[in-house]
């Protein structure tokens, strides 16, 4: 849209007079920010910098040089002959106007790189949104692309001065994945610590949190981006652990991945540790201990859940005694086929897992209407059959996967010729009751 009012006008008037980065922002994305990665069958890989195929023999230890571009690779197991790459970085640069005074600039653009098999890489950077931020953080000025139905982010038309409603404001406020370093802030905010090194939450969001939290304030001047930028989402954890957090801090322990961290904490305390030991919440190897406690958290509910499923499988086994009891011992032969009643739910989970059915799983011991036979060829099982006491009628009988088994018809017979001995066991069950 065409600038209306005086500030609008201003605000466009200091859009004309940035700094022409597009270049350097272009270089500078694909050498430090784009991933470097070698996608890697049996026998070869090739790089995604160059397109290029190399002998597996050059990978040592998920890592190896790419001997065309001298890029050192991070090796994925992938058979994938295409790679895409997309993500946002930013730009930061002074203003000043007469009626906003001097203002931060926040320029944000998004990074695509496509890659291939056998050709260099293309890398598309597109200037989408500039913001123009007074002192105050009133009345900011958006200058950027237009968004349409269903997009997330503006990435389309000319960079204009845009309206944006509180509403809207998060669609013009991508979080880039860094700041290029020439990035340029006033020098409040690199006192309190938002610099080039700002990553993991945006210039505006930043600010926001700093507004009402003293400890991102307390992190972002220590450097701790990672768990500044956790102030964001998991602003709870922040608070919970943040003892924990200064004795790491007075520790100098390096934070690499503050989320697996916090997520590390949590662990220790679901298993009672010292959360105000070094010992403990310092590990010289996060990812291993980690991983250790949440093989031994995993260990600890899958203990939990079988205790749980014994103390149901006991009450619905002696509900199920209690409904089929009278028909227990029942059995019928003929030749090498036996069939005979589950007398208990466990039976009911054996018949289940070697026959691959859902007699089990679909709780078919709650029946009240129905009773549950096996039948066995040499002892081994071939079939389970569902009888409608109603009617005394076969309803269904299934052998392994649901299919019939190829004693099926024998087994219906033997069962009809029998039914009479069922009937008559629930004829006195109705009388009694």
């Amino acid at each position: 849209m065409k600038p209306r009012t005086k500030i609008q006008h201003e605000g466009f008037k200091m859009n004309s007079n940035v700094i022409d980065i597009q270049k350097h922002i272009e270089t500078w994305a694909f050498k430090e920010c784009n991933e470097k990665i070698g996608l890697a069958t049996k026998t070869k890989f090739w790089c995604i910098d160059c397109g290029e195929y190399h002998p597996i023999s050059l990978v040592r230890n998920g890592k190896a040089k790419c001997p065309n571009c001298k890029v050192d690779l991070t090796i994925l197991q992938s058979r994938k002959r295409k790679y895409y790459q997309r993500y946002w970085v930013a730009f930061a640069e002074l203003s000043s106007g007469e009626l906003m005074g001097e203002v931060q600039v926040i320029r944000l653009f998004e990074v695509q790189s496509n890659h291939s098999v056998n050709y260099m890489p293309q890398v598309y950077v597109k200037e989408s949104v500039r913001q123009f931020i007074p002192e105050n953080h009133s009345k900011i000025q958006y200058v950027a692309r237009m968004r349409n139905m269903g997009q997330e982010y503006p990435c389309c038309g000319d960079l204009e001065i845009r309206n944006v409603s509180n509403y809207q404001s998060w669609n013009y406020n991508p979080y880039p994945y860094r700041y290029h370093p020439w990035s340029q802030f006033k020098t409040r905010y690199e006192k309190i610590g938002i610099n080039k090194d700002l990553q993991g939450l945006s210039f505006l969001e930043s600010t926001r949190i700093l507004s009402y939290n003293s400890k991102a304030e307390t992190l972002l001047k220590l450097g701790q981006y990672g768990l500044f930028s956790e102030c964001s989402n998991n602003e709870g954890r922040i608070y919970r652990y943040w003892n924990s957090i200064k004795i790491a801090l007075r520790n100098k322990y390096n934070i690499h991945d503050a989320g697996i961290w916090l997520d590390y904490l949590g662990l220790l305390e679901f298993f009672n540790r010292d959360l105000n030991s070094p010992k403990y919440i310092c590990p010289k190897d996060l990812k291993t201990e980690h991983d250790r406690y949440v093989k031994k958290k995993n260990e600890h509910d899958r203990r939990e859940r079988l205790k749980a499923q014994r103390e149901k499988l006991a009450n619905e086994e002696k509900a199920y005694r209690e409904m089929k009891s009278p028909f227990f011992g029942i059995a019928f032969s003929k030749g090498d086929i036996t069939i005979k009643v589950l007398e208990s739910v466990k039976e009911f989970m054996e018949q289940g897992d070697i026959l691959k059915h859902c007699v089990f799983a679909s709780e078919y011991y709650k029946k009240s209407d129905s009773l549950i036979l096996a039948a066995f060829v040499n002892d081994e099982p071939i079939e389970t059959v569902e009888v409608a006491l109603n009617t005394m009628e076969i309803v269904q009988a299934r052998g392994i996967h649901n299919n019939p088994s190829p004693f099926n018809s024998d087994i219906r017979s033997i069962l009809k010729s029998n039914m009479g001995k069922i009937s008559n066991i629930y004829d006195s069950i109705k009388k009694a009751n």
